[in-house]
């Protein structure tokens, strides 16, 4: 089983790159709530606290996208460097505020630069391995070991962002992510030799130069993500609403994490093995049984049920977003891997938005099994936009696979040039997306 991972691991500095991108991205799952623990217990307002978090979801959102774009076409340690040394220094500068009861006005300029500045290393790590493995069907295993490490992150995560901030010092989760932050971004960004080669926009084809949004394939992805998010910012929510209502609120975290479990084992398993099916058809086939999952809630009658339900389900997810990315690394030039990343994960934190704030409005309106059919309901309508969409999706890689067999062509026709796929012929290696 795990001959695949030993596989991807024997690439020089693969195990080194891919365990510092974990230790970095560990901020991604705790630094929301280590600030929402800081504030509300400091200040004594869950509102204030809210609100401040919202400034740094939203300003990441919208900065995450020029940030990749700026790496794919510079280089990651040429402009990741200073911004992770400015993202520490100001959630450094929130930590000290905060403590020190500063006007309100100062937290929401500090969080707006922080979630400026703050990178999304998850798509950083996964242009790595594309740059790593380009060309192989090994890709596959890849960014299934990375969908399984996000999962531990976001099970323990949120676990040691509480235990720091309620039984160490209200500020303790948010030293935390300091650290895990800058140890891990700054080890990831000395690995020089891992790192994918900068293309300036001046070397782009036509092609290469166009707007990702102005792709139909690119939209039909960014909307699946961005429901995907719904689904998963209104599913947390409401959770934590059933078990209260029951009177059971500490068990909350245990069936959420039962979600993660579930999806971390399936994510290494569907990892280990090749499948031999176009990355296309696993991905409708995921979104398929994913929707089947979600509406096993239906027949959440108790606490117990519904973890069962959150198990079978998750185990559908992990693999699911796997062959998004692989979709992801076929449909868009690998100049602009990361750009595309960035994108899709911010549809998906705009999803997380919406779905808090209407599975919070549902849930005040009708209670928490309300909140459940807004669960269900997004992720039918995740699976609609797939059917609807998976004509132009279907178009759109056979034209970047058809792209990329000519470029190997005029490539062959120059003996003297060098390899331009380390990893041989695309057209020996078969149909990686079909």
């Amino acid at each position: 089983m795990f001959k695949s991972y030993r596989e991807i691991f024997a690439y020089p500095g693969a195990l080194s790159f891919s365990i510092a991108g974990a230790i970095a991205r560990f901020p991604m799952a705790m630094a929301g709530l280590s600030t929402l623990l800081m504030i509300s217990t400091l200040y004594g307002e869950y509102s204030l606290a809210g609100q401040v978090n919202a400034v740094v979801v939203i300003t990441m959102a919208a900065a995450s996208p020029i940030q990749a774009q700026l790496v794919d076409r510079h280089g990651q340690a040429k402009i990741l460097r200073p911004l992770v040394a400015a993202s520490l220094i100001l959630l450094a500068a929130l930590t000290v505020a905060t403590l020190y009861h500063a006007p309100r006005w100062t937290l929401y300029v500090i969080a707006a630069l922080s979630g400026a500045t703050t990178g999304s290393f998850g798509a950083f790590v996964r242009a790595r391995w594309t740059h790593l493995l380009a060309g192989s069907r090994k890709l596959n295993t890849a960014y299934a070991f990375e969908a399984a490490l996000d999962e531990v992150i976001f099970i323990f995560g949120p676990i040691i962002a509480t235990v720091l901030a309620t039984v160490v010092h209200p500020a303790a989760g948010i030293i935390a992510c300091l650290l895990t932050s800058g140890i891990g971004g700054f080890w990831f960004l000395a690995q020089r030799q891992t790192e994918p080669t900068p293309r300036g926009k001046a070397d782009f084809s036509p092609e290469e130069a166009k707007p990702l949004l102005k792709s139909a394939a690119m939209v039909v992805l960014g909307t699946i993500f961005m429901l995907c998010g719904l689904t998963f910012g209104a599913l947390d929510l409401t959770v934590v609403a059933y078990c209260r209502e029951i009177g059971l609120p500490q068990i909350a975290g245990i069936l959420l994490a039962m979600f993660g479990v579930t999806s971390f084992l399936a994510a290494i398993i569907y990892g280990a093995k090749e499948w031999g099916i176009s990355a296309l058809r696993l991905f409708v086939g995921g979104i398929i049984l994913m929707a089947l999952g979600f509406s096993t809630f239906f027949f959440a009658s108790n606490a117990w049920i519904l973890g069962l339900c959150l198990a079978l389900t998750g185990a559908t997810y992990a693999p699911t977003m796997t062959n998004a990315t692989n979709i992801l690394a076929n449909l868009v030039p690998s100049s602009r891997f990361t750009e595309g990343m960035a994108w899709l994960n911010t549809f998906f934190t705009l999803g997380i938005s919406a779905g808090a704030w209407i599975g919070g409005n549902v849930v005040d309106a009708g209670g928490a099994r309300a909140g459940l059919w807004v669960v269900i309901a997004a992720a039918w309508a995740i699976l609609a936009v797939v059917l609807a969409g998976s004509l132009p999706l279907r178009n759109s890689l056979r034209r970047a696979y058809k792209r990329r067999l000519v470029a190997v062509d005029l490539h062959l026709a120059k003996p003297d040039s060098p390899d331009l796929h380390p990893q041989g012929d695309p057209r020996k290696k078969g149909k990686s997306l079909g």
